[in-house]
C-alpha cells in the first residue's frame, strides 16, 4: 500500500489474498491482518505476510483491502515450489466497485 508521508507512523490493515487457476478459479482465499510501517526515505507504508498452503496449480495470486482496488500478479513457482509475488495496493475504491470514479467521490463526499 503506498501512502506518501514523511511522517514515522504504522497501520494494520486486513487483506484478502486469492489464488486463482490459469481459468480464474478460486482455489484458495485468506484473509490476514498485515502490518504496514511508513519508510520516511521513500515516504512509502510496506508490509510483508508469508502465504502457506498455496495450491500447486496456482497461476495468480490478488490482494484487496477494504477502500482499495483488487490487484492481480502471476505467480511462477521455483523448483523449491516457492514464489514471490510483490503487490502495489491501490486506494480510493470507496464503494468496493473495483474501480475508482465519480461514485466513490461522492460517497467520500456524503460521509466527509
Amino acid at each position: 500500500m503506498n501512502t506518501e508521508s514523511t511522517s514515522v507512523y504504522s497501520f494494520d490493515r486486513d487483506v484478502v489474498f486469492k489464488a486463482t487457476d490459469s481459468s480464474g478459479t478460486v482455489l484458495k482465499q485468506w484473509t490476514v491482518s498485515i502490518s504496514f510501517v511508513n519508510n520516511t526515505g521513500t515516504k512509502i507504508a510496506s508490509g510483508t505476510y508469508v502465504l502457506t498452503d498455496v495450491p500447486a496449480d496456482t497461476a495468480n495470486l490478488s490482494s484487496k483491502t477494504a477502500w482499495s482496488l483488487r490487484t492481480k500478479e502471476a505467480v511462477i513457482f521455483g523448483t523449491d515450489m516457492q514464489a514471490v509475488v510483490d503487490f502495489t495496493i491501490l486506494g480510493g475504491d470507496l464503494n468496493n466497485s473495483n474501480s475508482v470514479n465519480i461514485l466513490d467521490f461522492l460517497s467520500f463526499r456524503l460521509t466527509g
